[in-house]
């Protein structure tokens, strides 16, 4: 749960991409892209 709260943080604050995310939290990218995308405009 953390982990996806901190995707969404680094997507809306940060505006990193979904790799860079990835990285920093420690997980996949794709993981990145499908917990971000129902939330993101």
């Amino acid at each position: 749960m953390r982990k996806i709260r901190d995707v969404l943080r680094l997507k809306d604050e940060c505006e990193l991409s979904e790799r860079q995310i990835a990285r920093s939290v420690g997980v996949g990218c794709s993981t990145v892209y499908y917990r971000a995308l129902p939330f993101m405009p």
